[in-house]
């Protein structure tokens, strides 16, 4: 299974990285954007929360890149 996700933003906190016991790297970090959703009752564009928490694991590049 090959899942991919794009998104843009800035890094809004320092990205914590780890490793497990078992050797599965692990990164957090918060990542701000501008989320926009339409909101079909009302028929206009309405503002979300701009700040999302991203963890990636198993993944070994995004990590060193950030």
């Amino acid at each position: 299974m090959n899942d991919s996700l794009s998104t843009r933003g800035f890094v809004a906190t320092t990205p914590n990285h780890l490793v497990t016991s078992e050797g599965l790297p692990i990164t957090t970090f918060r990542l701000a954007t501008t989320r926009r959703k339409f909101n079909r009752t009302t028929k206009s564009w309405e503002n979300g929360d701009p700040y999302s928490t991203c963890r990636a694991s198993r993944v070994t590049s995004l990590g060193e890149s950030l």
